[in-house]
């Protein structure tokens, strides 16, 4: 899980990770376009204990598309016409820690490598 910002201060950005909502977990991406208001896209996923994955989320502005990649596969595309740019807040950044309307939410595993880029990666960039 990795976030900018705290969801419901003016500096939220994202959030994006394996989120529970009632008895499935889903990969969640969250994003914000004034730092109180959110727009999420979830794809349920319920991961092997103890197996590693390559996960990845793309955000396009000028297509609106939201994807989500597992070990370099494409599982998810959804075109999300709201708002369709982040917000520039500078919320700091977190690796395995979420907060959403004030409360924390943590990432019970293990993250080996982080990156955060400022264009949208083409799937054969992400494999």
């Amino acid at each position: 899980m990795v976030s900018k910002g705290n969801l419901g201060d003016e500096n939220a950005q994202y959030t994006f990770g394996v989120l529970q909502y009632g008895a499935t977990p889903a990969l969640t991406f969250l994003r914000s376009y004034d730092g109180l208001s959110a727009y999420w896209n979830r794809y349920a996923w319920d991961a092997n204990v103890d197996q590693w994955y390559h996960i990845a989320v793309t955000f396009s502005t000028p297509t609106e598309e939201v994807k989500y990649f597992i070990d370099g596969v494409n599982v998810f595309t959804a075109t999300d016409s709201r708002e369709s740019f982040l917000n520039t807040g500078d919320g700091d950044f977190f690796v395995g820690k979420a907060n959403v309307l004030g409360t924390d939410y943590f990432f019970d595993g293990k993250v080996d490598e982080v990156r955060v880029w400022n264009v949208t990666r083409n799937p054969s960039q992400i494999a």
